[in-house]
């Protein structure tokens, strides 16, 4: 029992100190190689297994299991980003702030989005941010994705595991209200989902529902770190591009196939009334649900209308919705006006993201019935104003003048 307690003190100890590393502030770092190194320090420092698994990779490693039974600290919104896409999580940032949030956090997994968040607070701009590294050598940015899905859990459940509970999202999602962090604290669920539209396809044909992996609560329990647990073990064995056992996964099917399995969903007092499916055959109202696998592991998923995940002309419409994750456009003016602009720009992805969420909002904020004419004039007033739109989250133009 002494010896149970002591080991139990030095794993909180270093979970502790570990979070302190990972919160490490970017004016500390001033080079892609100060960066490597010190992920090459932080690795060599504790051993991360869950079995005969190595789940240590470049800048972190995996903390040991602590008796977590309650979170210990404000709840944590994080959205993952590199240097490409930094301009619209510079743009989640601010926005986030501007609705009064204070934990909001960038994790940047690219040592060059790290010299990028260095150079702004030089110039005096502040971002929260922690560091995740990704293995760098895989250049193909659909090879970096994935490896970027495994990753984000392995953060995730190094968070939960220091007591530190989570809101994850994307950077392109808009929040578009302040709701209070603690209110998910306090409900009594160990995770809350939102739900996706039909993908992974075969899950939502099984299922009638499947939910999104980017827009999700954790609370830091024992429950969700061992949920959390076997979906990084299932990451690790692997449905990215690299085959088997390449730490890479889409994790959207990671996640949707192993809460297919595992949970056990009371669907029957809100799926059958009318109006919970929407004109596409999507679910509009939550319920809750309980692991089948993890004992004690008790999830809700919030309504459509609170978390909105939709085609992109769907707007809200009475203020109840708190996050709107609107779906990729494919639109004649978009290839033709918009990506254009972009095309000049290192950053080009970032800014492609970063015009979705600024012509979905102009779009919503424009009355009328013909969706083409309002799609038109978002397009256009985008255009016309697209220096003043981004001028505050671009910063390397190539030379470009954006005065």
């Amino acid at each position: 029992m002494v010896h149970q307690s002591i080991r139990r003190i030095v794993g909180v100890l270093i979970a502790a100190a570990l979070v302190q590393i990972y919160s490490v502030s970017n004016h500390l770092i001033r080079s892609p190689d100060e960066v490597n190194n010190f992920a090459l320090e932080l690795e060599n420092t504790t051993i991360g297994t869950i079995g005969n698994r190595n789940h240590t990779t470049n800048g972190t490693t995996l903390l040991p299991r602590v008796n977590t039974n309650v979170s210990q600290k404000n709840v944590k919104i994080v959205a993952f980003t590199d240097h490409s896409f930094a301009p619209v999580g510079q743009w989640w940032y601010q926005r986030m702030q501007n609705l009064s949030y204070t934990t909001q956090t960038l994790v940047l997994f690219e040592s060059k989005a790290v010299v990028h968040f260095d150079k702004l607070k030089e110039k005096g701009e502040y971002y929260q941010t922690d560091i995740q590294l990704i293995d760098e050598h895989y250049t193909k940015r659909r090879f970096k994705i994935h490896r970027l899905w495994y990753i984000r859990i392995l953060y995730c459940l190094n968070q939960l595991k220091a007591g530190q509970g989570i809101v994850l999202t994307d950077t392109d999602n808009v929040f578009l209200k302040y709701v209070p962090l603690e209110l998910f604290e306090q409900s009594g669920y160990d995770a809350i989902f939102s739900f996706e539209q039909k993908y992974p396809d075969n899950i939502f044909r099984e299922q009638g529902f499947v939910l999104c992996g980017g827009m999700t609560y954790l609370k830091a329990t024992n429950a969700t770190i061992q949920v959390m647990e076997r979906l990084l073990e299932r990451c690790f064995e692997g449905n990215g591009r690299e085959g088997r056992n390449s730490k890479s996964c889409d994790d959207q099917v990671t996640w949707n196939e192993m809460l297919f399995q595992d949970m056990k969903w009371n669907m029957n007092s809100r799926q059958h009334f009318v109006g919970n499916r929407s004109a596409g055959n999507v679910l509009q109202h939550g319920f809750e649900g309980e692991s089948t696998i993890v004992p004690n592991f008790h999830a809700n998923i919030w309504d459509q209308s609170f978390a909105q995940r939709g085609k992109f002309e769907e707007c809200p419409l009475d203020g109840a919705a708190w996050v709107a994750m609107p779906t990729p456009f494919n639109n004649v003016l978009l290839e033709k006006i918009v990506k254009p602009l972009h095309g000049r720009f290192e950053q080009q992805f970032g800014l492609d993201k970063l015009s979705k969420v600024l012509i979905w909002e102009k779009f919503c904020s424009i009355n009328g019935t013909d969706l083409n004419q309002r799609m038109e004039k978002a397009i256009s007033f985008y255009k016309e104003n697209f220096k003043q739109l981004v001028r505050p989250f671009v910063n390397d133009t190539r030379g470009h003048d954006l005065s």
